[in-house]
């Protein structure tokens, strides 16, 4: 194979492979921040569980106070029911009784009500809190990963930047000329593989004598269609 076609092909690889390096390294910062995203959601559910019980907490212990002093006014007006003198006095003392005992029994009821719910609630925030401790190992390990990663992409980059210098060192000017301008040109795309008669790129079924000679890899042959070079693998 022509020396020069051998360098195109891989500074192509090389280029390639450090366009990939990039896009990943330029998708580190999204991902991390869907982690964090991810895991401030499960902070948010777990503080706003929370929050419902400390509600529940705070009303049912109103409705207790609640409970308390009416069961202090039913028990009043049930011993001030011994004393009473007359029809009328007794008509009013049961009256009042039997509006304290609504009010005892709707008390009972609604504290009732909240137990049931505190119970499901805690049951909740339970969950919510093994939920967000493992989003944060989660989070941890991936945004450690992403570090590794990143720092290895890094040193890939280097390594590539350091190889190419060295292969378009090696490289005919006209050809690497060729190459960085069809590269501009094509989306950083100069070298392609021609295979069955066809460019790989652009499937443009190329000429047969020209399809012939590519097989020989002895002369930098482009593409009538897109103008890449192409090259046939043996």
């Amino acid at each position: 194979m022509l020396s020069d076609l051998e360098h195109l092909i891989r500074l192509q690889q090389i280029d390639t492979a450090t366009e990939q390096s990039r896009q990943r390294i330029e998708a580190i910062p999204s991902q991390l921040a869907s982690l964090q995203d991810a895991l401030e959601k499960s902070q948010a559910t777990l503080v706003t569980v929370q929050d419902t019980l400390a509600d529940n907490t705070r009303v049912r212990t109103n409705v207790e106070n609640d409970l308390a002093a009416a069961q202090g006014q039913l028990s009043k007006f049930i011993d001030q029911k011994l004393a009473v003198k007359s029809n009328i006095e007794l008509w009013a003392i049961q009256k009042e009784i039997a509006t304290f005992e609504d009010k005892v029994s709707h008390a009972e009821d609604q504290i009732l009500r909240l137990m049931l719910a505190a119970d499901e609630l805690t049951s909740t925030v339970r969950e919510a809190e093994a939920a967000l401790k493992a989003e944060e190992a989660r989070t941890k390990k991936e945004a450690a990963a992403c570090e590794s990663e990143k720092v290895k992409l890094q040193a890939e980059l280097q390594q590539n930047t350091d190889t190419r210098s060295t292969v378009a060192s090696a490289t005919e000017s006209r050809a690497l000329a060729l190459f960085e301008h069809i590269s501009h040109q094509r989306q950083g795309i100069a070298v392609v593989e021609a295979r069955d008669g066809l460019c790989t790129y652009c499937n443009v079924r190329l000429r047969p004598q020209v399809f012939n000679d590519l097989r020989l890899n002895n002369a930098l042959i482009q593409c009538d269609s897109c103008q890449r070079i192409l090259y046939f693998q043996e």
